[in-house]
């Protein structure tokens, strides 16, 4: 007799935190930013992020350990909504697993990349 395959529940469900300074948004994101609920969770921080106003967004992927092409086709549509907007995007944290994977797809060159959240913001103040 066959049994039911038992449901996996331990399964790590990214998070995105969002925090505002004045125009600057900062999203830190926790886990594979990939296909599924958590790029939904991604994707409506920074779309409410570039309707409040933010012109300047920092994404912390400290902690993500994968990206998929859902992922980088993500902080793509991230960045041009925010240019379009006047405003710039800045990625802190990367792992070399994440710069890796912007790499082989060419994108890595569209973005500017920090250690940390102070060295980002203040990126944003030289180019003026």
């Amino acid at each position: 007799m066959l049994q039911s395959p038992e449901r996996c529940t331990n399964v790590h469900r990214m998070s995105a935190e969002f925090r505002k300074d004045g125009n600057t948004g900062f999203i830190k994101i926790d886990g594979k930013l990939s296909h599924g609920p958590n790029l939904d969770d991604f994707r409506a921080r920074w779309t409410s992020a570039v309707a409040s106003g933010c012109t300047q967004i920092i994404i912390d992927l400290s902690k993500v350990p994968s990206i998929d092409s859902s992922g980088i086709g993500n902080l793509v549509r991230c960045k041009n909504a925010v240019v379009q907007q006047g405003g710039d995007m800045k990625i802190v944290g990367a792992r070399a697993s994440v710069l890796h994977a912007l790499s082989l797809t060419r994108v890595d060159k569209l973005f500017e990349f920090f250690p940390d959240e102070p060295t980002a913001s203040a990126s944003f103040n030289s180019k003026k």
